[in-house]
């Protein structure tokens, strides 16, 4: 009858369109101009000045999505988030950092597969450092944290905003920059979680002697020191003295415990806009700036001092120090500069990229040195740095924003806004690897006759002749992101997207044509075949529910007895008993005879989500309060809250059968007898279910967040179906 995806418990579907690339707009000024916790960003931090600068790449493109019509507003939905750095791990694995919150992904299979890190704090991360052991630091403004064991959990090692963290060749050294404070080298193993512990006790001693300072204090007030005080009084006060000076001691050194490898005062280079720092061979450190090029600290002298002899330029982007010693530094519109060891100044890599804008460097073991340009492309070396070559036309209109090289000497480059690349050929061809929700399954739809089709999300669009036993990829008119939505009927597919519209195919998916007469909006957000036949969308304005006639045109359904009032609506559901749903900011839409004829309540506080139990009784979350409408009656009780066991969505599966989606996680079989059903299977528990589909030999199907599960035996079990060939 229906197939229904996870938006329907979910109430701020926004409308997409050139409000909400406006919106991204000012998320991306908002994280690259402020702290984490809302201040303003000091002017002169370095890191927070080179993320202006890439910012400002993506505000350009993002200006001219808004500018330049339908096809690049469509390009700007990006299903993956933008890559800020990538990090190669020693096991051989890729880590990607990108601009969400927690948004630190890891590659499995050689980056055939990604999964996001388990139990990253929901903080937005500044930038990740990995030591030889392979133990994983994230700079944030919680302080830094380290995951030793990429299965257990993560601990904090420093307290404090940070911006960075820069590792030695050999990981005994680390270059901390902390926010305001300026850079600060120390040993790796000072890097643990008992400093914050320790910390964090002396704290809580600190605290509880100055309360207790605070009442002697109060008491010696009380005590009579005047001529008329008493001998005993005198005494008194005097042991009161004695003990206020013990606790001065005993505060002291609390303080002294409470100190971070930070100190309170700012620290070295704490005037200037450190972009990025790497250790030379003869163990000195050499910092980048933005604008007074780069800086070095040898442990004898113990300050820094200016180093840029032969540097070109003083805007430092990035730095980084190559397996055989050749410390590099990428700088900002004239190419790379080398130091290569024993020599005391920087030379030009090769002139021809001298007005490349750089922005990262890695390197592999067998010599391999890739950089990462805005707009350029990429410029390699695969004999440690002797010879070179740009890439400008293997990823043509890509501005790579961070680069690395795998233990295969497999190269990566990750973008802004054009999602991630590798390399196996060293450079000779480039192939797409979607790394963020790519197992995401947007919607499944299935014909009686063993036709199936799946949207993953980043992956696109397959088709199955088998009941979903094996998938193969088609060609699709749109990005596969994870709003698009699915319909199928004996002749004809539908794809809907809320940007680029509803499509239709007559051929199973291998050709297509737009179908948009009559719809009012460029996209549509829902698509859905009702059990007589009829097709209804939803078009991306939410500007009410749309039939499909039979000579192709959308003509706007009416609601009974308001023939021309205007209403809104966002979803629908189709319920087992016969009845349909369908809501909106404050319309709640019912239909009694599965979606032919409507009629619509309108209520004084928004929803927020909706949901329908077993014996047919459809909650309402809104704004203040629940509500719930019992079968057969017109009245709206008003409940505590939403039942967890509730469904968001059901698809048939058979003669009396249904599938439904809970709203918290799992999947049940229903058998289904008027306005009652019964659970007679559950499983999944551990899942979120925001797909169903049931395929014509009865297969049930659930899409995933992370994957497609199918149950061939009524629900009983469930195994993982592999829709990607490897």
């Amino acid at each position: 009858m229906i197939l229904r995806s996870d938006r329907v418990h979910i109430f701020p579907v926004t409308r997409v369109g050139a409000a909400e690339v406006r919106r991204d707009f000012k998320w991306s000024v908002g994280i690259c101009f402020r702290h984490e916790n809302g201040g303003p960003v000091p002017p002169k931090d370095g890191f927070m000045m080179i993320k202006a600068l890439r910012t400002l790449l993506a505000l350009g493109w993002l200006c001219a999505a808004m500018l330049t019509g339908h096809d690049v507003l469509a390009a700007a939905r990006i299903d993956a988030p933008p890559i800020m750095q990538l990090v190669s791990l020693p096991d051989g694995e890729i880590l990607a950092l990108t601009t969400e919150k927690g948004g630190l992904y890891m590659s499995e299979a050689g980056g055939r597969k990604w999964k996001r890190v388990s139990h990253v704090p929901d903080v937005f991360i500044h930038h990740v450092a990995v030591l030889p052991d392979g133990s994983i630091h994230l700079a944030t403004a919680d302080g830094l944290l380290r995951l030793k064991d990429h299965g257990g959990g993560w601990e904090q090692v420093l307290q404090g905003s940070m911006a960075s963290m820069h590792v030695s060749p050999d990981g005994s050294g680390v270059l901390l920059k902390a926010w305001g404070k300026g850079v600060l080298a120390q040993p790796a193993v000072e890097l643990n979680p008992d400093t914050v512990r320790r910390v964090a006790e002396a704290a809580g001693r600190k605290q509880a002697l100055q309360a207790q300072e605070g009442e002697l204090l109060r008491r010696m007030g009380e005590k009579s020191d005047g001529a008329n005080a008493t001998v005993d009084e005198l005494r008194e006060r005097a042991r009161a003295y004695g003990q206020w000076q013990e606790l001065q001691g005993q505060i002291q050194v609390a303080e002294g415990d409470m100190r971070q490898p930070f100190p309170s005062t700012p620290g070295g280079l704490a005037d200037m806009p450190v972009t990025s720092a790497s250790m030379a061979p003869d163990g000195s450190w050499l910092a980048g700036t933005f604008g007074f090029g780069i800086h070095r600290f040898r442990a004898a002298g113990g300050t820094w001092e200016p180093f840029s002899p032969g540097l070109a330029s003083r805007w430092v982007l990035t730095m980084a120090t190559a397996p055989w010693g050749t410390v590099y530094a990428g700088t900002y519109g004239a190419g790379i500069f080398a130091l290569h060891p024993g020599k005391s100044a920087w030379e030009q890599a090769h002139p021809a990229f001298s007005g490349s804008t750089v922005q990262d460097m890695a390197f592999g073991a067998a010599g391999q040195c890739v950089a990462a340009t805005r707009g350029h492309g990429l410029i390699v070396s695969f004999d440690q740095g002797r010879t070179w070559s740009g890439m400008i036309d293997v990823l043509p209109g890509i501005s790579v924003q961070s680069v690395a090289v795998g233990r295969d000497g497999s190269l990566w480059a990750g973008t802004w806004d054009k999602g991630l690349y590798v390399s196996t050929d060293m450079g000779a061809s480039w192939d797409y690897r979607p790394f963020a929700d790519e197992f995401h399954v947007a919607d499944l739809a299935f014909a009686a006759d063993g036709m199936g089709y799946a949207v993953l999300a980043g992956h696109g669009l397959f088709r199955t002749l088998d009941h979903g036993r094996q998938w193969i990829r088609l060609k699709m008119p749109v990005r596969p992101s994870k709003e698009l939505r699915l319909a199928v009927d004996a002749e004809r597919l539908f794809l809907g997207s809320p940007v680029d519209g509803l499509w239709v195919s007559t051929d199973r998916g291998e050709s297509w044509v737009r179908d948009m007469r009559g719809l009012t909006e460029k996209g549509v957000l829902d698509v859905a075949l009702t059990a007589g036949g009829a097709l209804l969308a939803i078009p991306s304005e939410a500007s009410g529910l749309f039939e499909r006639s039979a000579t192709g045109e959308w003509r706007l359904l009416p609601m009974a007895g308001e023939e021309g009032l205007d209403y809104s609506v966002w979803d629908m559901i189709f319920l087992p008993d016969g009845r349909a749903v369908a809501f909106g900011h404050q319309d709640l839409l019912l239909s009694g005879d599965g979606g032919r004829t409507w009629e619509r309540k309108r209520f004084g506080q928004p929803f927020t989500s909706l949901a329908v139990d077993s014996q047919g009784a459809i909650h309402t979350q809104r704004l203040l309060s629940a509500f719930t409408l019992h079968p057969g009656s017109a009245t709206w009780e008003e409940t505590s809250e939403m039942p967890l066991d509730a469904y968001v969505f059901f698809h048939p599966a058979g003669p009396d059968v249904w599938v439904g989606a809970r709203q918290d996680s799992g999947v049940d079989v229903l058998a289904v007898q008027g306005a009652n059903a019964e659970v007679t299977q559950s499983g999944l528990a551990d899942k979120r279910v925001v797909a169903l589909g049931v395929a014509g030999d009865g297969a049930i199907f659930a899409g995933l967040g992370e994957g497609l599960m199918v149950s061939r035996d009524g629900g009983r079990t469930w195994q993982s179906v592999a829709v990607l060939g490897e």
